[in-house]
């Protein structure tokens, strides 16, 4: 038998597996996933911005408007996690960020560029929170996750559409 029968190639090599290797192997595969998302983000946020304006301007008036009232709601982050949650789908994404916009309008009418705090969009409906209609208990589920509870018997009906602001 010869001795290059018994070669193999690097690709084929039998490398044997010792405990160490494992993790390195783990840790090079972590670092591979971390760069393909990465570098998926940025192409991800380029192809998103470049399907938001592919959109006509009158199907996404109200995102359009948030862009030029206020840019620093719609920033680079903002629009990453809208492809994060669409799994880096960019159509499902755009589509999501328009709705979004559309939406945060029907809900906030004209406070809606503001930010989604108390001294901004919401600073109108803080006698609704005041109003115990929503309640943070000091309790957290089996998944450390908090828990709110509402009580419909404090949902007051001249208020009722501060209150679904609220929620």
């Amino acid at each position: 038998m010869s001795s290059n029968n018994s070669r193999h190639t690097v690709a084929e090599y039998p490398f044997s597996k010792r405990e160490d290797d494992g993790v390195s192997d783990e840790k090079q595969k972590q670092q591979q996933q971390q760069q393909q998302h990465e570098m998926d983000a940025e192409t991800g946020l380029r192809l998103l911005k470049a399907e938001l304006d592919s959109i006509p301007d009158n199907m996404k008036a109200s995102f359009v408007h948030a862009q030029h009232v206020a840019p620093d709601l719609v920033c680079d982050q903002h629009l990453s996690r809208f492809l994060y949650a669409e799994g880096y789908d960019v159509k499902l994404a755009a589509r999501r960020v328009v709705n979004y916009w559309k939406h945060r309008n029907k809900v906030f009418g004209e406070d809606y560029t503001l930010p989604l705090t108390l001294a901004g969009a919401m600073k109108s409906h803080i006698q609704s929170l005041y109003d115990g209609f929503l309640n943070l208990l000091p309790l957290k589920d089996n998944f450390g996750r908090a828990i709110i509870f509402s009580d419909p018997i404090k949902l007051a009906p001249a208020r009722i559409d501060n209150q679904v602001r609220v929620w």
